[in-house]
């Protein structure tokens, strides 16, 4: 498969910058006392659909050949690159089915819904609903839009890294959560071919852990997965991102469930911002002190908002443990 490039890159930001938003990136104080460093939020949560998905899914259906067009097309996506599919499709008047898990957020499947995509429900995590999706795919003969196996895509998500370079030269490290890898290796193409010694790091909740068991055995690895409030990440990974992510990151963290909660009620207490579960993992690595997060200017993506509106008011209302304490505890023993 071909390898996607810094050139591409740039050629995909000129493509999609019609449909997508080129997100805020600020200063986090609250983030930066927990770090000791500056810490800055890149709020793909502000984007068109409401997570960094858009970007690839453009920068993909952008370039479709007329017959690909015509055939209809057809993704596998736990929920945001689905919606992002379902956008482009109706920008470009397309006919799109897309087929997610049991698993999946309300609040993604009815968005979906309502932009018109045709919705299917099958299996219970994201690989499951990837092996129907290609069924179908062959069966039609629906032009199949990945959401990371495709370097246009990869390509499109690394145009997120490129503004974060853009707008930080001085970056030392990129946090970002980690699902397919797609957005990891995009954004550290970009970044390390602006800013060769900054740190690009993957985070993963702990019951998904296949990049960070894969990372550290030095191979694809696929361990169970089990339920997590991180959805937009859970499921396994391919040895074409795993080998992207050799040149392009250095390292994989992991953060518990109980992380994540603290890491979307801070967010709400301390800015104001919703997010979903996958898209507070690099905000949870930054509260519980990870070894794996250096003291060190930084930038954090937050991927996305879209998270049940239940569960949040869940999260948010749980006073059995006071989340934002943890940057008060870590403000207090420096």
């Amino acid at each position: 498969m071909q390898q996607p490039s810094f050139s591409g890159i740039l050629s995909a930001a000129k493509r999609i910058s019609p449909f997508v938003r080129r997100t805020p990136l600020q200063l986090s104080e609250p983030l930066s006392e927990v770090l000791g460093a500056p810490v800055y939020i890149k709020m793909e949560n502000l984007q068109p659909g409401g997570s960094f998905k858009l970007r690839g899914a453009a920068s993909r259906m952008l370039v479709l050949s007329d017959d690909e067009k015509r055939r209809g097309l057809i993704t596998a996506s736990s929920g945001n690159h689905a919606r992002a599919v379902a956008i482009m499709a109706r920008h470009l008047g397309l006919d799109a089915t897309v087929v997610m898990p049991e698993t999946a957020p309300l609040v993604k499947v009815e968005a979906c819904r309502s932009l018109g995509a045709r919705v299917i429900i099958a299996g219970d995590d994201y690989d499951r609903a990837e092996e129907k999706a290609h069924e179908i795919a062959r069966d039609t003969g629906r032009s199949y839009v990945h959401a990371f196996l495709d370097p246009i895509v990869v390509e499109g998500q690394g145009t997120l890294g490129l503004e974060i370079v853009q707008d930080l030269p001085g970056i030392e490290q990129v946090i970002v959560p980690a699902g397919g890898g797609g957005l990891t290796c995009g954004v550290g193409l970009a970044a390390k071919s602006v800013a060769p010694g900054a740190r690009v790091v993957g985070v993963q909740g702990d019951t998904s852990p296949a990049w960070f068991e894969s990372w550290h055995a030095g191979q694809v690895m696929s361990p169970p997965v089990l339920p997590t409030l991180a959805d937009g990440t859970a499921g396994g990974i391919s040895q074409y991102t795993f080998d992207l992510a050799k040149k392009w990151a250095d390292d994989f963290i992991l953060v518990t469930e109980q992380l994540i909660r603290q890491a979307i009620r801070f967010m709400v207490e301390r800015h104001r911002t919703i997010l979903e579960g996958a898209g507070a993992l690099g905000v949870a690595a930054i509260l519980s002190r990870h070894p794996g997060i250096e003291s060190r200017p930084s930038a954090v993506v937050l991927t996305g908002q879209n998270i049940d509106f239940a569960k949040l008011v869940d999260i948010i209302c749980d006073c059995a443990r006071p989340y934002s304490s943890a940057a008060t505890r870590a403000s207090e023993n420096r």
